[in-house]
């Protein structure tokens, strides 16, 4: 009873608590970019550097015959849209990982409810996203990928992909309020994922190979494939573990909001 009352509690209070969180995301995001002259600088140089370090790779093992695929894509424009994504993508999870440390000053001297500030680190990542869509229009047309109506669909499957990230973070924000090694442990194999994703070359498509069930079990891999697809031409093999991914998670994300209200003052015990 206590559960099925939260989660009607959270879910009606949920405009008022995306108002509070706005306010948040916005003063983080003015820090972030608007406050400092070199925001957009250094979210253009990272992946900028990853295009270029994958340009030189690449040409080296294509040396040795060993040929990284793009489907067709400019090798820049590929690496540049893949590395963009997933660096929104990994900052959103760690994000939502650490929203209840982060918040806990608040939460704790403060009648609010614990999902205002999960829901500002999603705002915040998702105005990282749009950052980094402007971008990555910018350099496919520098490269000549012409426009097309697909480009929208390509963006709805962006926002999908940093949705699955903060809500992974967001489930694990739990367990890793108990136990910090949890949060370390993902920043440690943040290469790992990185390597794991087809974020430098073409997903599988054979259902055959041990890496394609590798990438349809990994929600970042699958809607990264498929707004890449939608962005540049593709088969949309990953589409429909893509849209299973997002509900299961949004399913958890909604699930997990009642569950952080019946235990957060055991949480807080322990920050």
């Amino acid at each position: 009873m206590k559960f099925g009352s939260e989660l009607f509690l959270s879910l009606r209070e949920f405009p008022h608590t995306v108002s509070l969180a706005w306010v948040l995301a916005w003063r983080d995001f003015q820090a972030r970019y608007i406050g400092s002259k070199a925001g957009y600088f250094w979210v253009l140089l990272s992946p900028a550097l990853y295009g270029v370090a994958f340009i030189f790779v690449r040409g080296a093992l294509t040396q040795h015959g060993v040929e990284i695929g793009t489907n067709g894509v400019n090798p820049v424009v590929f690496a540049f849209f893949g590395i963009c994504l997933y660096q929104v993508w990994f900052e959103a999870l760690t994000n939502q990982l650490n929203y209840l440390r982060k918040g806990s000053a608040f939460l704790k001297n403060m009648k609010i409810q614990p999902e205002i500030f999960a829901v500002s680190q999603i705002i915040l990542s998702f105005l990282d996203l749009g950052v980094r869509i402007v971008l990555i229009v910018g350099v496919s047309l520098i490269f000549g990928v012409p426009p097309t109506l697909s480009w929208i669909l390509s963006v709805f499957f962006m926002v999908l992909a940093i949705f699955t990230g903060s809500a992974i973070g967001y489930v694990l924000a739990l367990p890793s309020s108990f136990y910090s090694d949890i949060s370390k442990f993902i920043s440690s194999i943040s290469f790992v994922l990185l390597i794991g994703s087809p974020v430098f070359y073409q997903a599988s498509s054979s259902p055959d190979s041990v890496a394609y069930w590798i990438q349809v079990c990994n929600p970042f891999a699958a809607t990264l494939v498929t707004a890449r697809d939608f962005m540049f031409g593709g088969d949309l093999n990953f589409l429909i573990p893509a849209i299973i991914w997002s509900v299961v998670l949004l399913i958890l994300s909604v699930i997990m909001m009642a569950g952080y209200r019946i235990v957060m003052p055991l949480v807080m015990e322990r920050l």
